[in-house]
């Protein structure tokens, strides 16, 4: 903590700008004047004691501002008419903005006060004084427009026990927009312009990091912090050591002569996939696809079995004809028809869909499988995910649990998938260790009443101040139930309880290239009170790869650390929504997809008949 509180206060001599948490440098700021917008880079650090030394974690970073004060956002929505009030309300709410005065702190929008203005007065020491008047005379500011409503951010706990009000009104005209919109997302020239920007390959990324230190280093301000509390920061990029596992084999349809497949060195394998037949499918006998007037000929291009496309049917109708599947093209990515059709099929009947913009047509199935190294062990991998919140109802979340469960001599994994939604502050500890349990029972029945070996859960979704809390409740609330669940076996199913952290701000470099897919680090820069290691799973095209941490928390595997780290290097390759590997292990990727699912579109869990279908890719 020390150490932390002198880097930061040496920090502050490189005439850098403290907006939130961290700091960023306005003289280097890159402006995009076509897109009103401004990018600051910036500098993460964080020094903790590693393996066998005191390192500082730095990371780049940037924050993207907006040009535009709140005040402009306003006169926009004025001028397309409608409830301009009710659009600029959800506009503004819940967004991050920046005082142009002062001391360029940032706020959360909380609230719109249409009744309150720049005109209105409030309480000081010295007696009533009005918002215009207390500019002018404390920051010399002229407010232009004095009957624009005030802005209200909700003050954080610690900030009123400093004695903060719990309500801070702000002056749109005075605050800056920060971050990009749904609307900027969905530019693709704009994202390209500051993916240029942000996404630094690692060559380049090392030289500013190393411009950083040096900057720290010659700084006469910085330099006399240092030198006061006697402490000297390394000049170098700290050496580690890894290895690399080698690239796995990905198996398609035993019956072709070319059915085993490396995955290469990058991890890809993107041309077998097209050329193999699946490993496993189930026959689509009854099965139907929606598609917009004037696309018809795409879809027949691409099945290559519809003679014609389907007109004039409605969802309804075709759900009551009890199909296995039911695809619909659509031209766009409009978010109410994409939930329409997700509600019908998912909630009101169990049906699996897949909705198919015309330009990105893919199908979807159990492609390939990858050995595990110890295939007579029964497996199951679970995860528990919470991170979607309802984007209705801010006062509920979802987690969803996925579980990819292997048997005794089976090749291809079965899937079972739960939904809950919980409120606030609502315990998440009987949830985990319900669904586990009820994951268990789906192993049951579908392996012959026979239980699982071992269950590997990966937990996504955790803070680091929420370790001590996942392991008191979760973990011992999980094998609480098991032990309940085995109680006819003389043992309990082995419970190995990874925590899986992809937000980091750890980098790895080889040769001032990206490390490639497969590298294992387990030692200097991990940490001595646990059992943690980072693994780079993925190549990437642009930029620099992020490695993800994996925290283990409790191993009952029996298994050494190479062949756990074996087993989370293969789960990465099992996700059939991408030809390659991604970035954590794939029932943690399912399971995201899943509470994004609920949260964003159905509002509520889907149909329990579901649970046993990747209908939610």
């Amino acid at each position: 903590m020390i150490y932390n509180l002198i880097n930061r206060k040496a920090m502050g001599g490189l005439n850098l700008q403290l907006i939130g948490r961290n700091f960023f440098d306005p003289a280097a700021k890159v402006t995009v004047s076509q897109y009103g917008i401004e990018l600051y880079p910036g500098y993460v650090t964080s020094i903790r004691q590693h393996e066998n030394d005191v390192l500082m974690c730095a990371e780049l970073t940037h924050r993207v501002m907006r040009t535009d004060t709140c005040y402009t956002l306003m006169k926009q929505c004025m001028n397309h008419g409608g409830n301009w009030k009710d659009n600029f309300k959800r506009m503004i709410l819940g967004s991050v903005v920046m005082a142009t005065y002062g001391s360029n702190r940032t706020y959360t929008i909380n609230d719109v006060e249409y009744s309150t203005t720049a005109e209105s007065s409030f309480q000081t020491s010295n007696g009533q004084i009005s918002f215009v008047q207390y500019f002018r005379e404390r920051y010399n500011i002229i407010i232009r427009d004095p009957r624009q409503p005030m802005l209200v951010s909700r003050s954080k706990s610690k900030d009123i026990r400093a004695g903060l009000p719990e309500l801070i009104y702000l002056v749109p005209e005075l605050v800056r927009a920060t971050g990009i919109t749904d609307e900027m997302r969905r530019n693709f020239n704009l994202m390209r312009t500051l993916a240029d920007h942000t996404r630094l390959t690692p060559d380049k990324r090392i030289e500013r990091l190393e411009v950083f230190n040096r900057r720290l280093q010659d700084s006469k301000e910085s330099t006399e912090i240092f030198q006061f509390w006697k402490t000297e920061l390394d000049r170098r990029l700290v050496e580690v050591p890894a290895r690399v596992l080698q690239p796995e084999t990905i198996f398609f349809h035993p019956e072709q002569p070319n059915y085993a497949v490396a995955a290469g060195e990058m991890a890809e394998w993107q041309m077998a996939f097209r050329n193999n037949p699946m490993y496993h499918s189930v026959a689509l006998t009854k099965w139907f696809a929606v598609v917009p007037k004037g696309s018809e000929r795409l879809i027949t291009d691409f099945m290559q079995c519809l003679r014609q496309a389907a007109r004039g049917i409605a969802l309804n109708s075709i759900v009551q004809r009890d199909p296995q599947m039911i695809m619909c093209v659509v031209t766009n990515d409009k978010a109410d028809r994409y939930a329409a059709i997700k509600k019908k099929c998912c909630v009101d009947r169990a049906v699996a869909t897949q909705v198919i913009k015309t330009r990105t047509i893919t199908p979807k199935g159990a492609w390939w499988y990858s050995l595990d190294p110890e295939e007579s062990s029964e497996l199951y991998y679970g995860n528990w995910i919470d991170v979607c919140h309802d984007t209705r109802d801010k006062s509920k979340s979802y987690g969803a649990l996925v579980a990819s469960m292997y048997g005794a001599g089976c090749r291809h994994p079965k899937y079972f998938s739960t939904v809950n939604h919980h409120s606030n502050g609502e315990e998440l500890s009987n949830f985990m260790a319900q669904n586990i349990i009820k994951a268990v029972h789906s192993y049951r029945a579908d392996f012959g009443n026979a239980l699982p070996e071992r269950i590997i859960v990966y937990r996504d979704g955790v803070g680091e101040g929420q370790l001590k809390y996942v392991y008191d409740h979760e973990v011992n609330a999980i094998k609480e139930k098991l032990l309940l669940a085995c109680k006819d076996r003389r043992e309990a199913a082995r419970l190995t309880f990874f925590v899986v952290n992809k937000r980091i701000n750890t980098r790895l470099f080889h040769q001032k290239r990206n490390p490639v897919p497969g590298t294992i680090v387990d030692d200097v820069i991990t940490l001595p009170e646990r059992n943690d290691f980072y693994l780079v799973s993925q190549s990437v095209r642009q930029g620099t790869v992020s490695p993800t941490s994996y925290n283990i928390l409790k191993d009952e595997s029996g298994l050494n650390a190479d062949k756990l780290q074996l087993y989370t290097f293969k789960q990465t390759h099992m996700y059939y929504n991408w030809s390659g590997t991604v970035g954590v292990p794939a029932v943690c990727q399912y399971a995201h997809k899943l509470a994004a699912l609920a949260g964003q579109h159905l509002h509520q869990a889907p149909n329990s008949l579901l649970e046993k279908k990747l209908y939610y890719l």
